[in-house]
């Protein structure tokens, strides 16, 4: 399994040094059927699985590539006022004196042309009706093509965009013919529920530097976070606990597991079901709300998977090997969308899961203090250095020191608030707001 997912992705990556799918498209995947044929009677059945695997990957990559540049926006209508109709699909941010959202299921006036699945990156300057996620809009707008710089250690927003399918950025018109035209809740449901704990959390919340963090670490919303709180987060080598991520699907988790395995112990239900199995349910749940709050990013995607196959092993009462569920949750996080390799949080959420199994799995156990303590953190903030200064061209020093104090405290009592306060602000703000 390692093997197949591994190829897979070295084949998803291959596509990405071409410069053009002009050339490639249909005739491409004809050959490598054929090439697959013909091969599958002359090989082993590793050399087999790896080829079939690198094949898989570069012809999946290859068609989702082509299915999302097959709309970009006309030149003649850059810059152009255009009647654009769509769905708000992102919880809107306020940004000083605008609103930025993503806008999806475009369809373009009549005159201009058809209709695109892509997404569009808008904002909203001024005075103007409350936006809310799934809310069908028609807007009068001006657009153009998605553009951007890439300097050594910058933030390549073209391939960014790419990878999120957003397909062209612009801003909204004052104009009467600005129309909400439906609101449905089973429209963008698990979003909507995103944005009325947004909404709950900010009114309970007190005006402060870090109440943002608090949002970020919720409901995975970190537009509020100022660039010099960002600087700080880099330079510390902590950017990671704003991304809700394995580590913090794993506090909960255990959290759950260990909270509910207890007192299944001491009734009667564990004459019915096992108290491991009633914990290991139990944390597969909170596991799947908390990704769900943070809007399943890939991060979050990675460790749900991880989490439940090891879940499933648990009720199944069969040994695991954690390369089997990290290449498992690799290879099903690169069906869905293959162009994750272009964003540096998929290398970062894999690469430190893939450093965490290799410098742990498999070793002999010393006893001492700093390997019961401080094992992991170390083979975290050594095996990353590498990545790092591939992806950011940078490295913190200290950032062993400040994780050392910084996760514990965000494990064992941050993010148990956060997610009560969450939780409780559906049912009671006041209670919500005590926790938080």
């Amino acid at each position: 399994m390692l093997a197949f997912s591994l190829a897979f992705l070295i084949g998803v990556i291959t596509l990405l040094f071409f410069k053009t799918l002009s050339i490639l498209n249909w005739i491409v995947i004809f050959l490598i059927i054929i090439l697959v044929i013909v091969l599958l009677r002359l090989i082993n059945s590793f050399f087999k699985k790896i080829l079939i695997g690198f094949l898989l990957g570069f012809s999946w990559c290859l068609l989702f590539s082509i299915s999302q540049l097959s709309w970009q926006l006309p030149n003649e209508l850059e810059g152009k006022k255009i009647e654009i109709v769509g769905t708000v699909a992102s919880i809107p941010a306020m940004d000083l004196d605008q609103t930025k959202f993503l806008f999806s299921g475009c369809r373009l006036a009549q005159k201009t042309r058809g209709w695109h699945d892509g997404r569009v990156k808008l904002s909203w300057r001024g005075e103007h009706p409350e936006l809310h996620v799934g809310d069908q809009w028609k807007f009068i707008a001006k657009l153009k093509r998605i553009h951007g710089t890439f300097n050594p250690g910058g933030f390549d927003y073209e391939a960014w965009a790419f990878s999120e399918n957003i397909r062209a950025q612009g801003y909204i018109i004052e104009n009467k013919n600005n129309l909400m035209l439906a609101s449905e809740w089973f429209s963008h449901p698990i979003d909507r529920v995103r944005e009325f704990l947004k909404n709950k959390i900010s009114n309970v919340l007190p005006k402060s530097k870090t109440s943002a963090w608090i949002n970020a670490l919720t409901i995975g919303e970190r537009n509020n976070i100022s660039s010099e709180q960002w600087e700080v987060l880099r330079n510390t080598g902590t950017n990671h606990l704003m991304a809700i991520a394995g580590l913090h699907i794993g506090f909960l988790a255990g959290f759950a597991y260990t909270i509910v395995s207890f007192f299944w112990k001491r009734s009667f239900l564990a004459f019915k079901i096992p108290a491991q199995h009633a914990g290991a349910i139990a944390s597969l749940i909170i596991a799947l709300l908390y990704s769900a709050l943070s809007g399943f990013a890939v991060p979050a995607q990675r460790a749900c998977l991880m989490l439940i196959i090891f879940l499933m092993t648990l009720l199944l009462r069969r040994n695991l090997i954690a390369w089997h569920a990290w290449s498992t949750a690799l290879l099903f996080v690169l069906i869905l969308n293959p162009l994750n390799v272009l964003n540096a949080s998929f290398w970062l959420s894999f690469g430190s899961v893939a450093i965490i199994i290799y410098g742990v799995s498999a070793r002999l156990f010393s006893g001492t203090l700093w390997w019961k303590l401080g094992r992991t953190q170390w083979v975290i903030a050594i095996g990353l250095i590498p990545l790092s200064i591939a992806l950011f061209q940078q490295v913190s020093i200290v950032s062993f020191i400040a994780n050392s104090i910084a996760i514990p405290w965000m494990g064992f009592l941050i993010l148990p608030f956060c997610f009560l306060g969450t939780v409780s602000c559906l049912f009671s703000v006041k209670l919500g707001g005590l926790f938080l």
